[in-house]
């Protein structure tokens, strides 16, 4: 762990360590927040939200010679709500270690676990807060974060722009690159017009992925 973390999630952490068979590699840190890899978060997620009935993890795309890959994760309360996520790697993305993905399994890899984090938090599963919540003997409570469809669409379908605008696939009134890249995804199809709900939020998820690889470089670079 080679950054700073508050008093308080350092202790959460070595904490952590001593009740689950979780150890320190498989701990990260990005920005004063800690991340788990796959096995580490499925086991908090077992043992601190037993109400998550259901994990459905996919492969969505893996592509070798563009060197990325999609997975999608779908999980289940025991009343019956649900929310769905995505994850996207690429090969030769710089990690907050400073090392980079290195082949496409890795990139296979990470992207399943960020469709599981991402799909998590979203419904109100955050690891850090449920064990200390759990330690202090109160309900770890899970609430999906979403709108209704038609609002949950629309925030979908603008971030979506503004993201691909930022990372440089829409420059002004031209959305050549984006529409090739929303293609390249969704055989053939270069309009979110053309994507049901659940394709935009993937697709919003994708960019977020894409964006976020970006400032890992810039950063690196800097």
């Amino acid at each position: 762990m080679r950054q700073q973390l508050s008093k308080d999630l350092q202790q959460a952490v070595v904490q952590i360590k001593d009740d689950y068979p979780i150890e320190a590699n498989q701990i990260f840190i990005e920005n004063g927040d800690v991340y788990f890899d796959f096995e580490a978060l499925s086991t908090l997620r077992i043992a601190l939200a037993p109400q998550i009935t259901s994990v459905d993890l996919s492969l969505h795309q893996i592509e070798q010679e563009q060197g990325y890959a999609v997975w999608n994760c779908a999980l289940t309360l025991d009343d019956g709500r649900t929310i769905s996520s995505s994850g996207y790697a690429q090969v030769g993305e710089s990690l907050p270690n400073g090392d980079k993905i290195e082949n496409i399994k890795s990139a296979s890899d990470l992207s399943r676990v960020r469709a599981y984090r991402t799909a998590l938090s979203g419904i109100g599963f955050n690891p850090i807060r449920a064990y200390i919540a759990h330690k202090k003997g109160q309900p770890v409570n899970l609430q999906p974060i979403v709108d209704d469809p038609v609002t949950q669409r629309a925030k979908d379908v603008k971030a979506i722009h503004a993201i691909a605008t930022e990372i440089g696939y829409i420059w002004g009134n031209d959305k050549t690159a984006y529409c090739n890249l929303l293609a390249s995804f969704y055989q053939g199809r270069q309009s979110t017009k053309e994507l049901s709900d659940a394709e935009v939020a993937q697709f919003r998820s994708i960019l977020t992925g894409l964006q976020q690889a970006q400032e890992r470089r810039n950063a690196n670079a800097s």
